[in-house]
């Protein structure tokens, strides 16, 4: 690759990684089917990106289901009494 190919390539995949965050579930379902069976360097990079913007969501939806799950009292270990 061209030293100009490698730029405009890591230029496109800091475009796709700044806008993965704010994309939908479903723009993000066609991204990856977009890059799913190509071949080379850029559409594993971009898989790469995309399955760890999955992994971030996937952690914030389970973080979340563990804080909805908490109660709302914290009771310690000495009289039963509520803090």
């Amino acid at each position: 690759m061209s030293p100009a190919q490698v730029a405009a390539e890591r230029t496109v995949l800091a475009h796709l990684a700044a806008a993965l965050p704010d994309m939908t579930d479903a723009e993000l379902d066609a991204t990856a089917g977009e890059h799913a069976y190509e071949t080379g360097h850029y559409p594993a990079e971009a898989r790469r990106l995309i399955t760890a913007e999955y992994d971030r969501r996937a952690a914030l939806a389970h973080a979340a289901l563990v804080a909805s799950m908490c109660p709302s009292t914290y009771w310690t270990a000495t009289n039963g009494s509520n803090r």
